[in-house]
């Protein structure tokens, strides 16, 4: 399972959306999506257990080949 989570939401609700999705679904794979990518928002996903973090204006172009790596199991560069 793949969850895509935008880092936008009101208040980082985004945030403890994470947090919980991982507390109860520890296998899935969330990939958290932000324009706002910096070291404290990195932390803060990581922390709470994002997988992966795609910054949206700059990295998108790599959903597709990340996922298809999460899919097949393959190497994610």
């Amino acid at each position: 399972n793949v969850v895509l989570l935008d880092n936008n939401f009101p208040e980082n609700n985004s945030l403890k959306l994470l947090a919980e999705i991982k507390t109860h679904h520890f296998a899935c794979k969330v990939i958290m999506l932000s324009n706002q990518h910096n070291a404290y928002i990195n932390n803060q996903c990581n922390v709470r257990g994002a997988n992966f973090i795609i910054d949206k204006n700059n990295e998108v172009d790599k959903l597709d080949s990340l996922l298809t790596a999460i899919k097949t199991g393959g190497s994610i560069n």
